[in-house]
């Protein structure tokens, strides 16, 4: 599924997303052709941040809560 057509997808480009678990935000970021290139402390919550890149597109940054499991909220960089 093309990224612009997920029901999680809010404006692209650039773009956030709404919370979704881990596993599939990571195969729709997957299918739309980015790879995760970096993971980083985000110092809230216990939180972690990961950063996906992509050929043609601009990066997404992405919060990971795994106290539920969930990326609490993710979005395309300038």
């Amino acid at each position: 599924m093309p990224l612009n057509e997920h029901p999680a997808i809010i404006g692209l480009p650039p773009f956030t997303v709404k919370s979704l678990p881990k596993q599939e935000f990571f195969a729709l970021l997957e299918s739309a052709g980015y790879s995760m290139s970096a993971t980083m402390p985000s110092g809230k919550h216990n939180c972690l941040k990961y950063l996906f890149s992509h050929k043609k597109h601009n990066s997404v940054m992405a919060v990971y809560n795994p106290a539920n499991d969930r990326i609490v909220t993710a979005y395309q960089l300038d």
